[in-house]
């Protein structure tokens, strides 16, 4: 992150002098010794957010295809009228470890369409769905799968 920052110092300043370099060498120390104090950041946490990256874009490409199923979903129901709207709540225990694990989920399931996270008690969610089957994927696990992978990094 303090080479980026720096990088990005020099890129902005669109030039290369003494003094904008050791301006820039002094702001991203000062930068990675806040971060340090008041988040406990470091070259560890960094190299795991490095790991952690390929799955990233791998959960963004799931999510994004399971918004892509329920907006075609929702728009046969909307469209054809169909009626086979079942609201149904469903509780999941998703077993991951951290908070932003099941903040990460609940938020997914959240901008899904035709489902909400109806309560995130810290280990279980409760979603209320329009259909059972608009939970189905998430049951599946495979989005699970990809946040538990990045929470043994």
């Amino acid at each position: 992150m303090y080479l980026l920052l720096f990088l990005l110092w020099l890129i902005f300043n669109e030039r290369i002098t003494l003094e904008v370099v050791l301006f820039g060498l002094g702001l991203t120390a000062l930068i990675g010794l806040l971060t340090h104090a008041l988040w406990g950041y470091g070259l560890k946490k960094e190299l795991r957010i490095y790991r952690c990256f390929p799955l990233f874009l791998a959960y963004l490409a799931c999510l994004a295809l399971d918004i892509l199923k329920a907006n075609l979903a929702m728009l046969r129901l909307i469209v054809f009228r169909k009626p086979g709207i079942d609201p149904v709540l469903v509780r999941i225990r998703p077993g991951l470890k951290t908070r932003m694990g099941m903040y990460v989920l609940s938020n997914s399931v959240t901008i899904t369409p035709g489902t909400i996270t109806a309560l995130n008690d810290g280990e279980t969610l409760t979603i209320h769905c329009l259909r059972p089957e608009m939970v189905e994927d998430l049951l599946n696990g495979r989005l699970i799968r990809l946040l538990r992978r990045m929470e043994e990094i």
